[in-house]
């Protein structure tokens, strides 16, 4: 049995999620503000 069988690997799922949506929140402000480098936010919203 492994550790991550004992755990779960929910935790991973969860802190992905939460980079996920950190990213998309910085992204989308930086578009707001005019900031943003071409290609970022496409290639983010690729990874999503």
């Amino acid at each position: 049995m492994t550790l991550e069988e004992v755990v779960g690997c929910n935790s991973t799922d969860r802190k992905m999620e939460t980079v996920s949506e950190a990213l998309e929140e910085l992204l989308v402000a930086a578009q707001r503000q005019n900031c943003l480098t071409v290609g970022v936010y496409e290639s983010a919203q690729l990874m999503n």
